[in-house]
């Protein structure tokens, strides 16, 4: 893999490495248009197209239970989990997460994660090597202090149970509370629909989460109304991806946007120095 320093220089041409390209980016918010940017800066024409959204799930319980301060450890497992269990937190405290966490250890799936919860005031956090659900596993299980210990895990409303579960057979108590849900952007699947309706030319879709393939493949139908490549931003996406039968065209090295802008750069470079 190409060094990730050299990935915003211009080509041998004097072209910027996405020079010309058009890429769908489906993630919402303000972390889709921080994707959108990061691509455009390497010249591509990205259309920002959020196919979810993010609307919190049960913050009253939740909060009640960061509160009650009942628990040894908090994991998250995306940054949009960190915002619900901060909007959470300042139901029961206006100062936020950090205090209402207070000495509970706190634990996220990646970088991400762990810069979100920088952003709320909240440290250390417990990191892994390698950001997915089993790497964090693997660090938890080298220590000494989980097993017994009361876990709040605050999740997506479908969200995989294997860190749940994971935790559990290491001998801790975990709670498992569903904080927000990631549904389908009416708007969004209508101005996907007629951008590819229009057959205008897309050479790549970004996705970032297995709800982000969902809504897709419900937006444009099966079979899509356009086969594009898509750049997954890890496994979990890229086996969505699979079982939609979406072509995957590049998967991210590490589970990070970054790594995913980086990969999106050498993928077309590699289909440009093809003869």
């Amino acid at each position: 893999m190409a060094d990730s320093s050299d990935s915003s220089a211009p080509g041998a041409e004097g072209r910027l490495p996405l020079h010309g390209r058009r890429v769908i980016v489906t993630r919402p918010g303000v972390r889709g248009e921080q994707l959108a940017a990061s691509l455009e800066r390497l010249g591509a024409d990205a259309l920002l197209v959020p196919l979810t959204r993010i609307e919190p799930v049960d913050q009253q319980g939740l909060a009640w239970r960061l509160a009650a301060r009942e628990f040894d450890w908090v994991l998250f497992t995306s940054a949009n989990g960190v915002q619900a269990a901060a909007d959470a937190a300042r139901i029961a405290n206006p100062a936020g997460l950090a205090p209402v966490l207070g000495r509970m250890q706190v634990a996220a799936v990646g970088r991400a994660t762990a810069e979100a919860l920088h952003d709320q005031g909240v440290g250390p956090v417990v990191v892994p090597g390698r950001f997915d659900a089993e790497a964090l596993l693997d660090t938890l299980a080298a220590r000494d202090d989980v097993r017994g210990r009361r876990v709040l895990h605050p999740v997506a409303a479908g969200a995989s149970e294997v860190l749940g579960a994971g935790l559990a057979s290491l001998g801790a108590h975990v709670e498992t509370v569903i904080s927000y849900a990631s549904v389908p952007d009416a708007a969004g699947a209508a101005a996907l629909r007629a951008m590819l309706g229009g057959r205008q030319r897309v050479d790549l879709v970004t996705f970032l989460a297995p709800s982000a393939v969902d809504a897709y493949a419900g937006a444009t139908g099966a079979p899509p109304m356009q086969e594009i490549p898509a750049a997954s931003i890890g496994p979990v996406t890229t086996a969505a991806l699979a079982a939609r039968g979406i072509p995957v065209a590049v998967e991210a090295a590490e589970a990070t946007a970054d790594r995913l802008v980086d990969a999106i750069a050498e993928y077309f470079a590699l289909l440009h120095s093809e003869p």
